[in-house]
């Protein structure tokens, strides 16, 4: 017996016939949806030939996303769970709540099986859009992707062998340096303080000739020769005046202290480096033995520094120089040694500055005035070459004869003239009193220095 529906149209319906126009309906407009979505395609392959039965469906709100999650979960009429799931769009966000539909066949099962549908989207909101034409195409589409079984990492063949390409070697073509340019070294402004040495300490030394020969040419000229012999070739040399400019711009040096109660400061002007002939582009610092060194002092109105003024000015150089020792042996006294000696050191201060006239210390021993001199005539006395720590490789010695000389030792000459508190006075005299002495020298007193290396230069 059939149920007549109230009157809606034209024709009344029962209530079996409208059920069957609104399931045929509606499964119609399901499936259009379904197919045209971008991940038909996964769900083609999921669903079940099982009749299935919808149980629940969830809301579909905010931005036109593609992520994993359900939006059905599909069961089989045996209650077993559907294994896939189907991706899920988020549309925009609506105040209004989806509409609700409840849907029964009343004819027996459909070829999809009995379903149950509680919640749908509006049609609106299921536009479809095109497939994308290749499988990359839609993997870069997808902003999240868990359970692509593509993306998943696999484990590397045991069987695999891989190999390291080598480049393949090229000749290589030479390199020519091109030559050195010549660098005109400059002179360090003398500086300005209340102990500037004055240039008139400087009187005595002659002016070097115009036709005076190299440094280089000096020494490759006594090449192969040495001891007296080359130390009096030398001494000529200097004492005509074939030095570099920049030794005659003294460099003050001062040490502080008390005597007899009293604060003083002596200054002592020193020769920025070591002696050297030649001029300031081309020169070779010369070692000398005892007597030659003596015989220029003189000549020049200076005198040697003591074992202590070693340290201070060490102590106050603008440039310190680690020592650079050469192999040890009968060589050391050649003059190739000296000339390459000299190199290394010139090698050192140039990667340190261009500027000549700086004062200068630790790359030689010193010849210096010493008591020990009288008790032990015959005698050179020699101290110094500090290291970077401050302390002198060679400690005061007189074990070598007095004319000894190798390629490690240097004559820097001091100016008889000093200064004690800004006054003007002979060095010797400084050297002698017992009440300065030991502000210049770690002997005490010093008797008669110049008068000692007058005697030694005869």
């Amino acid at each position: 017996m059939s149920t007549t529906l109230p009157y809606q149209g034209l024709f009344p319906l029962s209530r079996l016939q409208t059920g069957v126009l609104a399931g045929a309906a509606v499964s119609a407009l399901i499936l259009g949806a379904w197919t045209a979505s971008t991940l038909s395609d996964r769900a083609d392959a999921r669903n079940s030939t099982a009749p299935a039965e919808v149980s629940s469906a969830a809301p579909l709100i905010g931005t036109p996303t593609v992520t994993d999650t359900p939006i059905l979960a599909i069961t089989t009429h045996s209650g077993a769970p559907h294994s896939g799931t189907a991706p899920a769009l988020n549309l925009p966000a609506t105040t209004d709540a989806l509409p609700a539909v409840a849907l029964a066949s009343a004819t027996g099962p459909a070829p999809l099986a009995e379903q149950r549908i509680f919640a749908l989207a509006p049609e609106s909101t299921m536009r479809p859009v095109l497939r994308p034409a290749r499988l990359a195409d839609r993997i870069a589409s997808v902003a999240e992707v868990t359970d692509s079984p593509f993306l998943r990492p696999a484990l590397r063949p045991a069987n695999l062998v891989t190999e390291v390409a080598t480049a393949t070697p090229t000749e290589t073509a030479p390199v020519t340096l091109a030559a050195a340019p010549v660098v005109t070294p400059t002179i360090a402004p003398l500086p300005s303080s209340p102990d500037s040495c004055a240039r008139s300490l400087t009187r005595q030394i002659p002016r070097r000739a115009g036709n005076a020969a190299s440094g280089r040419a000096v020494l490759a000229a006594l090449d192969g020769v040495g001891g007296s012999t080359r130390d009096s070739a030398l001494a000529r040399e200097l004492a005509s005046g074939n030095l570099p400019d920049f030794l005659r711009r003294l460099v003050p040096v001062s040490v502080t202290g008390t005597a007899g109660g009293a604060p003083v400061r002596i200054t002592v002007c020193v020769m920025p480096d070591y002696l050297a002939v030649g001029s300031d582009r081309d020169y070779v610092r010369v070692p000398l033995g005892l007597p030659a060194a003596a015989a220029v002092a003189e000549r020049f109105g200076f005198m040697l520094p003591t074992t202590e003024l070693v340290d201070v000015i060490y102590r106050e150089a603008g440039l310190r120089l680690p020592p650079r020792p050469m192999t040890p042996g009968a060589a050391m006294t050649s003059t190739a040694y000296m000339v390459q000696h000299n190199a290394t050191i010139e090698g050192q201060r140039q990667q340190a500055t261009n500027s000549l006239g700086l004062l200068m210390a630790g790359h030689k021993k010193d010849l210096v005035v010493s008591n020990r001199l009288w008790r032990n005539p015959g005698r050179v006395a020699i101290y110094g070459w500090h290291q970077p720590n401050g302390r002198a490789i060679q400690p005061l010695s007189t074990v070598h004869g007095a004319e000894y000389a190798d390629y490690s030792h240097g004559v820097r000459l001091v100016a008889r003239t000093a200064y004690l508190n800004g006054r003007a006075i002979d060095l010797e005299d400084l050297l002698a009193d017992a009440t300065y002495a030991g502000l210049l020298s770690d002997e005490g007193p010093i008797s008669r220095p110049a008068v000692l290396l007058a005697s030694l230069s005869r």
